[in-house]
């Protein structure tokens, strides 16, 4: 970066280079570009064509540096010393860092985002809730030891499991959360909440199966529960099973002996003339 500064003949030579219409992009090295196809570079030793390997990506890398060595050389102070020496300074005590991850805080975000990013409460709410559910997911086992010696604030309650989902290959179920304790009753405006066509689509996340059986084991039983059906037949079943019975009774009552043989019509003159 001193360079860029202190040596302005060397970046002067790479505008130069990049701008001759005479050095092939695809080698770096002057030559028409006909002969360069036809009979190669004598620098680069080829007989036909040249190596676009060797002078592409370094002739990307200059175009780069130029751009950005342009846009710094606008501050009369850069480079700027201090954060050279700064960051070339070793430091012997480094500050220990806690980098354990907190309760994520759901009406602060809406908060903030609403005032100096102009997002509406209800777009914020849902894109922040899935952080929210997916922390309370990994850490549940210290929230339900919390639970049990104080109450719990700006959480939301799992209500019930709404379908089996597959999120980028992970096996995931799709929970709807409530707001059981109101915690976050009027953060979203009602006008806007009235507007939400789909209020389970809204307050339902895709989380992974293993974190949810984990966390919630009961929820996961009662879902499964329900999905068993229990096959009772239907009255048209029905109909139609009477209507077969029907037809196999009538089938057993037929008689499946010989047929009577019929009476000739000369056996019929007999018998009526000893009748007579």
């Amino acid at each position: 970066m001193r360079q860029w500064r202190n040596q302005p003949s060397i970046f002067e030579e790479f505008e130069r280079k990049l701008g001759d219409k005479n050095i092939r992009t695809s080698c770096g090295h002057s030559g028409r570009v006909q002969s360069h196809n036809k009979t190669g570079c004598k620098t680069c030793g080829t007989s036909s064509g040249c190596d676009f390997s060797k002078y592409k990506e370094e002739r990307l890398y200059i175009k780069n540096e130029i751009s950005v060595r342009s846009k710094a050389l606008q501050d009369p102070n850069f480079p700027n010393e201090e954060s050279i020496t700064e960051y070339l300074t070793c430091k012997d005590e480094v500050s220990s860092i806690n980098l354990k991850r907190t309760q994520p805080d759901l009406v602060n975000f809406v908060k903030f985002t609403t005032k100096h990013l102009g997002w509406e409460e209800v777009y914020s709410f849902e894109k922040f809730s899935p952080i929210l559910t997916r922390w309370q997911l990994l850490n549940h086992s210290s929230l339900d030891v919390l639970e049990q010696t104080q109450k719990l604030r700006g959480f939301l309650c799992p209500e019930c499991i709404k379908r089996i989902r597959t999120l980028k290959g992970v096996p995931s179920y799709e929970i709807v959360w409530s707001d059981k304790d109101n915690f976050f009753k009027g953060l979203i405006p009602d006008s806007q909440l009235l507007e939400i066509k789909d209020m389970d689509k809204f307050c339902s996340t895709i989380e992974p199966q293993n974190l949810v059986e984990n966390a919630y084991p009961k929820l996961v039983e009662d879902f499964r529960i329900s999905k068993i059906k229990l096959k009772k037949p239907t009255r048209r079943k029905n109909k139609k099973l009477n209507q077969i019975d029907e037809l196999n009774n009538s089938i057993k009552n037929i008689s499946l002996g010989e047929p009577a043989a019929k009476k000739s019509k000369k056996s019929k003159k007999i018998n009526s003339e000893e009748t007579t």
